[in-house]
């Protein structure tokens, strides 16, 4: 059951982030908003065909899953929905997640990376401020 489960979320990230990786490749895409989205659930099934050839009809259906969770996830969050957005915000995840690491110890030495971590979807501006993480590192420079 764990290695089926373990399968099984390799699938669902590989999707997920399949599905916000590929449209970030092409330009002409849009990245924000509701078309935004929408391309990205299209990328979704897209991929979740291409999983089906390769990897056969149990990993596709779970690449599709995941691959649609994307544009869902962000939805939730940017439109604030009560309860799920909060719980599903990258933000709040990664702010706890800092706060515990940051100030982890190995050996006798602080080890601290030095640097925030990133999030999807700024809280304040919606839909319109999606950016992986490695665009966020990007802009920062």
């Amino acid at each position: 059951m764990f290695t089926q489960g373990a399968k099984d979320a390799l699938g669902i990230v590989a999707g997920k982030a399949l599905a916000r990786i590929i449209p970030t490749m092409l330009p002409q895409l849009p990245k924000a908003g509701p078309l935004g989205l929408a391309v990205q659930a299209a990328t979704a099934v897209a991929v979740g065909f291409a999983a089906s050839k390769v990897a056969g009809r149990e990993v596709a259906r779970m690449v599709l899953a995941g691959g649609l969770t994307a544009p869902l996830e962000t939805a939730l969050v940017a439109y604030r929905v009560p309860v799920l957005g909060p719980a599903l915000d990258p933000v709040a995840s990664t702010a706890a997640v800092a706060a515990a690491s940051m100030g982890s110890y190995v050996g006798r030495r602080r080890v601290t990376s030095g640097r925030p971590l990133s999030a999807y979807v700024n809280a304040n501006n919606g839909l319109g401020s999606y950016m992986a993480p490695w665009q966020m590192q990007a802009s920062r420079r």
